[in-house]
């Protein structure tokens, strides 16, 4: 006789304490990305902003994710429902604490004290376990409160949903402030103390549930007056169709893809918006926000759902499919070139200034200029994106819940498959982050990795085919070749790397030469008029033009024949190598170090010279000149970690507003290469901005500006303009320009005669310059508006 199951109505305590905790855990979702923003933001500080350091950072921030929710499953399934609730609220108190010490840790422990460590083999080492604590504690929640709420198991599809999905919304919204508003209102520090104190609300708000709204009980809840709970409980979950084991590695893959394409993503995105901190915001915040609405709206979809794994494949499949077809409507959206030009007008700095903070101020009084403006920003940096991004992600969490319904079919272990079922996600997803961002970028590039993650992905489709022609197997090859089918037009009409990325920079493969590896895009495109100009880009932001002449090559001039004696020089950045081949003019220079983070940017000068243009100026940085030695790495923190101290210092033009470049515009940057100089040393530095003058001025106790040009130093700077022209013709400068069509008369009238020089001197009371560039608060990078200077301030 088979007896009645009887789902009771919750009652009005058990409605609020499920409703408090999936606050609760909003709050603790919108920390957790707060966290890992700023956190990546400091620890880069330590380890660099190179693709290994990011990379490793970012599998430390997992990894500790995954260690706690295997733990945090098994700690579930063996305590009681009160302590579930204490242990999140427990670990909830704990990251707040740490929060408040991270600052102290990250910062000025290991990069102001400790930062001999970040070039030795310890640094991998230190940097996992210096993110294990907190991350281990967040990764903790999910299994505790899955377990906790959870009343009977035919529940546990839609109770880990809930909570998984809110816990998103909270990310996403977490991920849009700390990178939009926080910092650029409040600096790295003081957003992190913010989110330790929402983290302490939310434990004290846990503790709150705890005593007051949570009633023990003598027993588990069972699925049914007076039937028992545990694993021989009746249960309308049907057995899964595969071991729970088999689940747990087919969800890794489901990690791995979902990681690569993140990363795929971002790099698109960088070059149609450039490489703004917005940008990374703005594409985590669009992630989790799908991820998340299709959470909630697979709570629904899988409550009605029969056949809970047949779903789960099903939209497994659908994302790679869709990734594919959508990247070919999303190129052929911007092909057009009056739509490409508006969509890249957003990349004005003045634009940004006057209409983002009029954005997020509340004001709307737009000119017709930042109308415009603000129509372009919205449909490059939010909709184009969303397009992409918001459609597969939703597939993501709708197959999330489906999952969960397939995989929880006893009580007692639904503790233990959410932490297995997290974990295996998040090890995909760190295999996925090392094997792109270190791997197959190098080698095949962007848009092969794209294809292979299609590929992938056509192993759900099969996996799919298998499962609904189980009973009727003569049906399966048409459904394998179906599968293998749409898998191949997916592939097929993904665009080849030529193709994408002529379209992201308004231009056609024909006279574009691009190289492309883990470290980064570089790409030149040739002037259809002029094959000898051309403009350079990284990462989709223009670095320099060609031919040389510009300011690059008044800086690099500048630079070599400011310093009476120069032998060792130190260079960051290579561009286009203007900057360089002008600082090469000076004949005693020994020895010249250039570094430069994206590795093949030396490769594209090289093609480039070779197919187009045959500079012999060029031929002179590609091996000509055996003084410059390469290193590619990143810049600051070579200069940092070195041992070495140079007479010049100078980093090739780069704009602030980039992801990162704060990190050349800050004081400590400006502290670590003054401190890098010899006797009479000098540090040679564009000054686009006036916070940047502030910031030079600060640090140097002599500083020469040249209107956007500024040179420091610890020693008295001389400026002798016949000493000068003596060393121009010692060095046999002209017959170097003249290499690359470059009129030595015309820097030297770019230098002397046009500008007078500003001198700031130890005299200068330096205490009232405090509208600066820090490490902490990089204010030009997230453009905030510029202080009213103070009465005798600079």
């Amino acid at each position: 006789m088979n007896q009645k199951i009887n789902h009771a109505s919750p009652s009005g305590s058990e409605r609020a304490l499920f409703t408090s905790i999936l606050f609760l855990f909003f709050l603790s979702g919108f920390t957790a990305l707060l966290y890992q923003v700023v956190w990546q933001r400091m620890l880069a500080s330590f380890t660099g902003v190179d693709t290994y350091s990011v990379t490793i950072i970012i599998a430390a921030f997992m990894g500790g994710l995954g260690f706690g929710s295997i733990a945090g499953g098994y700690i579930a399934d063996r305590v009681t429902e009160r302590e579930r609730f204490l242990l999140f609220a427990l670990s909830e108190l704990f990251i707040g604490i740490f929060a408040f010490s991270s600052k102290w840790f990250y910062y000025d422990l290991l990069y102001v004290d400790l930062n001999f460590l970040a070039s030795s083999s310890l640094r991998t080492p230190i940097v996992f376990l210096c993110l294990l604590i907190p991350t281990f504690l967040m990764g903790l929640t999910l299994p505790l409160l899955s377990k906790a709420l959870t009343g009977a198991v035919e529940k546990a599809a839609k109770t880990i949903g809930s909570l998984y999905g809110i816990n998103t919304f909270g990310a996403a919204l977490g991920a849009f402030t700390t990178g939009w508003i926080l910092i650029k209102s409040f600096g790295l520090d003081k957003t992190l103390y913010l989110g330790g104190t929402i983290s302490i609300i939310c434990a004290v708000g846990a503790l709150f549930t705890v005593f007051f709204l949570y009633k023990e009980k003598s027993a588990e809840r069972s699925t049914s007056s007076g039937l028992p709970s545990g694993p021989n409980a009746p249960t309308t979950q049907s057995a899964p169709i595969f071991p729970f084991s088999l689940w747990v590695v087919i969800y890794a893959l489901s990690g791995f893809i979902a990681l690569s394409l993140e990363v795929l993503w971002f790099r698109i995105l960088q070059a149609l918006s450039g490489p703004t901190p917005f940008t990374f915001a703005t594409m985590l915040t669009l992630y989790l926000g799908g991820l998340a609405w299709g959470i909630l709206l697979g709570i629904r979809a899988a409550r009605k759902s029969s056949r809970p794994a047949l779903s789960f494949l099903f939209y497994q499949g659908l994302i790679t499919v869709y990734a594919g077809i959508s990247l070919a409507v999303f190129t052929l959206i911007i092909r057009d070139p009056d739509t490409f030009n508006a969509l890249h007008s957003v990349g004005v700095p003045d634009g940004i200034f006057s209409s983002v903070n009029k954005i997020l101020s509340g004001s709307f009084a737009f000119t017709d200029y930042e109308r415009g403006f603000v129509k372009n920003f919205i449909v490059s940096v939010f909709l184009l994106p969303a397009m992409l991004i918001i459609p597969p992600t939703v597939f993501m969490g709708m197959s999330f819940t489906f999952l969960q319904k397939t995989v929880q079919t006893e009580k007692s272990l639904i503790g233990r498959r959410v932490g297995w079922i997290q974990t295996a996600n998040i090890a995909g997803a760190m295999i996925g982050a090392f094997a792109v961002g270190l791997l197959s970028l190098r080698y095949i590039g962007s848009s092969g990795t794209f294809r292979l993650v299609i590929i992938a992905g056509g192993v759900f489709l099969l996996l799919l085919a298998f499962l609904y022609f189980r009973k009727n197997r003569s049906k399966r090859p048409v459904a394998y070749v179906a599968a293998i089918a749409i898998t191949a037009i997916a592939v097929l009409i993904s665009p080849s790397p030529a193709r994408l990325w002529s379209t992201l920079h308004g231009t056609v493969p024909e006279q574009m030469i691009y190289v492309e590896d883990e470290t980064g895009l570089n790409l030149v495109v040739s002037d259809p008029t002029d094959p000898k100009k051309a403009e350079i880009f990284s990462n989709g932001h223009s670095v320099s033009v060609l031919p040389y002449g510009g300011l690059h090559s008044l800086l690099g001039f500048m630079s070599a024949m400011m310093h009476p004696n120069p032998e060792d020089v130190a260079i960051i950045g290579l561009g286009s190598g203007d900057t360089l081949y002008a600082l090469s003019s000076r004949s005693d220079i020994k020895e010249i170090t250039c570094i430069e983070i994206m590795r093949k940017q030396l490769a594209l000068l090289t093609r480039f010279n070779e197919e187009r243009y045959d500079s012999p100026a060029i031929r002179s940085l590609t091996g000509g000149d055996k003084r410059i030695r390469y290193v590619f790495t990143d810049g600051r923190a070579f200069i940092k970690q070195s041992k070495k101290k140079y007479d010049i210092i100078e980093a090739d033009p780069n704009s602030p507003y980039h992801s990162y470049f704060g990190f050349l515009y800050s004081e400590q940057y400006y502290i670590a290469v003054r401190d890098h100089l010899k006797p009479g040393g000098i540090v040679v530095t564009w000054t686009p901005t006036l916070r940047i003058l502030k910031t030079f001025v600060k640090t140097f106790p002599y500083v020469k500006r040249f209107d956007a040009l500024s040179v420091g130093s610890n020693d008295p700077i001389e400026f002798d303009k016949e000493a000068i022209l003596e060393r121009v013709r010692k060095s046999n400068a002209r017959e170097h320009f003249a290499k690359a069509d470059i009129s030595v008369e015309r820097l030297i009238d770019g230098f002397f005669n046009n500008v007078t020089p500003i001198d700031y001197l130890p005299h200068l009371d330096r205490s009232s310059i405090i509208d600066i560039n820090t490490d902490l608060y990089p204010r030009d990078e997230y453009m905030v508006p510029r202080m009213k200077n103070r009465p005798g301030s600079l």
